[in-house]
């Protein structure tokens, strides 16, 4: 919790990673014995007996000070699965005078939680989706969503690529009514990359806000939802994060949030894949990109400008 509070973040998204698309958040809720058992096909099928859930998330969030943004589970528009999401959405937002705030009540939070931000899915391609068939997603779940939480800005899937405009502008052209931030990937992967992807990924972040700048959709904000540079620890780390951070804010207004992936990790885990935080059960350090956005939080120009 230190570790997350330093970095002073403005908002916190879960669940991450492709194991959004298959987290059963009904089974994450209550008293612990009464949670169920899911196995992690997508990461390797590891035990997750899903003891951080929905409560767990949120009063992290409380000690945080920070804004949630929450991943409903979106691979298809079969009615059954719409309304799981949408439940979801209820327990979250909803009074408690109805059927899911009384049940949210009874786990020990008669307020609504209030959550502001909304995402469909995350990465639905690694599921064998078409950007054509997401988008066909994004519109309805979309429309239920501007129904049953009105006041929440909504998050569409953009590339999970750098070269892949294709995906993004098949969901804006489709879909574009039906959300409101396009949250991209961009990750570096090979260390000696860390100057030059830089340079790579603001071209691209360049071409997309111009697509939507010339769009049908021109208030489409964009994020960046994951970025990193993902297989080193070294200095390169620190200033891939630098060079990153900078082009968002010259980017800015138009992109309007970033996070970084990974946020954290056990130093059991595997470790072709770095993070900005790292734990044991009795300690953590920060990687090289969490020293930087705290450097970045403490010192950024126009917050000395306003001292």
């Amino acid at each position: 919790v230190q570790a997350l509070a330093d970095l002073k973040a403005p908002f916190l998204r879960w669940p991450g990673g492709s194991f959004a698309s298959i987290y059963r958040w009904k089974d994450g809720i209550g008293p612990h014995v009464s949670r169920k058992y899911h196995p992690n096909e997508i990461w390797g099928g590891y035990s997750d007996y899903y003891g951080f859930g929905t409560e767990e998330f949120m009063e992290l969030c409380r000690q945080l000070d920070t804004e949630p943004m929450v991943v409903l589970p979106a691979t298809t528009i079969d009615p059954e699965a719409v309304e799981y999401a949408m439940d979801w959405v209820r327990y979250l937002n909803d009074p408690p005078t109805t059927e899911w705030g009384r049940m949210r009540a009874a786990n020990g939070h008669p307020e609504p939680y209030g959550v502001g931000y909304l995402q469909i899915d995350n990465e639905p391609m690694n599921h064998g989706l078409t950007p054509e068939q997401y988008a066909e997603i994004v519109n309805v779940y979309g429309r239920r969503l501007r129904e049953i939480a009105p006041a929440a800005r909504i998050v569409a899937c953009g590339q999970k690529r750098s070269n892949d405009m294709n995906w993004s502008q098949k969901i804006i052209d489709i879909a574009g009514d039906n959300f409101d931030i396009l949250g991209v990937h961009n990750y570096e992967y090979e260390p000696e990359n860390f100057q030059t992807g830089v340079q790579r990924i603001q071209d691209y972040l360049v071409k997309l806000r111009d697509y939507v700048r010339d769009s049908e959709y021109p208030e489409i904000k964009i994020g960046v939802l994951e970025w990193n540079l993902s297989r080193a620890y070294d200095w390169r780390a620190g200033l891939h994060a630098a060079g990153s951070l900078i082009t968002y804010e010259r980017l800015s207004p138009e992109l309007e949030m970033s996070c970084p992936a990974l946020l954290m990790r056990n130093t059991t885990d595997d470790p072709t894949w770095t993070a900005f935080i790292y734990h044991d059960h009795v300690s953590w350090f920060p990687g090289a990109g969490s020293v930087v956005e705290k450097l970045l939080r403490e010192h950024y120009a126009e917050r000395r400008r306003r001292l």
